[in-house]
């Protein structure tokens, strides 16, 4: 998968990491990025990167790993997280989550772990970042489901899609 991010972009947060202030939802502005140890080297620093003529020239950085860190300054909070920073600058790490996957072909469960930096561009929402809000300005619904849904989680699905914007 992919995460487009780009300098002064508004992302918000898709996981509780501080709560009350730093949660679901939270908004807040990229400043920066750490590249991944393992990143290929450009033989350039990412502090100058823009003077560089592989940026120059198509304005993206295509990154082979997750970047090590996204730094981001959160809208609305003036708590000091990191020394020598302003407040409400945080660094956000990729994390790691697992789940099992029920497969109905094998009848049998598939271990599956996904790294992801817990980031998305502040104007779009999921089912799942949606529920217990109103979806301003509203959300894209696709009405596909996966077939292991039982009847339960379809009636759930539904109604968040129904209920959450305002018309």
């Amino acid at each position: 998968s992919f995460l487009p991010l780009y300098i002064g972009q508004e992302v918000q947060l898709n996981i509780n990491l501080l709560p009350p202030k730093l949660v679901r939802g939270a908004i807040g502005t990229v400043l920066g990025l750490q590249l991944h140890p393992a990143e290929p080297p450009r033989g350039w620093d990412l502090q100058d990167y823009e003077s560089r003529k592989e940026f120059s020239l198509t304005k993206t950085l295509l990154l082979q790993y997750s970047p090590k860190v996204v730094y981001v300054r959160m809208h609305d909070c003036n708590t000091t997280y990191i020394d020598d920073a302003e407040p409400g600058v945080i660094a956000i790490e990729p994390y790691t989550a697992s789940w099992q996957f029920r497969s109905r072909e094998r009848k049998q469960n598939i271990p599956v772990k996904r790294r992801q930096i817990p980031l998305q561009p502040s104007r779009q929402t999921t089912l799942h970042g949606i529920q217990g809000k109103t979806a301003d300005p509203g959300y894209i619904a696709h009405w596909a489901f996966p077939e292991n849904l039982d009847s339960d989680q379809k009636w759930l699905a539904h109604y968040m899609q129904l209920s959450r914007p305002r018309s």
